[in-house]
């Protein structure tokens, strides 16, 4: 800690990340740990405080939703499946569904040429979402 090259941000980052740093994976696990960061991040926040963090302020946030890491829905007519694992669900103050999914890359507006991608993602997390709550509220 006290070389001149030490770094308090990578140091707190590998104690968050038991003592791994992000980049001692492949690329898509890099993606995998700052995605679970930021969801430990906010359900830590909510619990301590009771709150969410305010940059989630604009998206009215009640309280988190318990719901499967991995949702699954059947549709045998096309033989397809299509799998869902939002990074979170959470519940609005007007007492809708909040699905969310968690980007590291910088959000560049709405001329992003990621953003239809991004969109498809979760719009293709909703028929799941609605399935898995049928099944958990039958």
């Amino acid at each position: 800690m006290n070389l001149g090259s030490f770094c308090s941000r990578g140091f707190w980052y590998q104690i968050q990340n038991g003592f791994k740093m992000p980049f001692d994976h492949g690329m898509p696990g890099i993606m995998f740990n700052l995605d679970l960061f930021e969801k430990n991040y906010v359900e830590a926040y909510y619990k301590a405080f009771d709150k969410f963090p305010k940059w989630l302020d604009a998206l009215d946030l009640y309280s988190i939703v318990d719901f499967p890491a991995k949702m699954t829905m059947e549709f045998p007519k096309y033989d397809i499946t299509l799998v869902g694992m939002p990074d979170a669900v959470f519940m609005t103050g007007s007492r809708k569904l909040c699905l969310v999914d968690y980007k590291s890359a910088k959000f560049k507006g709405e001329d992003d040429p990621f953003l239809p991608a991004y969109e498809a993602q979760l719009l293709g997390y909703v028929p799941c979402v609605r399935d898995t709550g049928r099944r958990h509220a039958a």
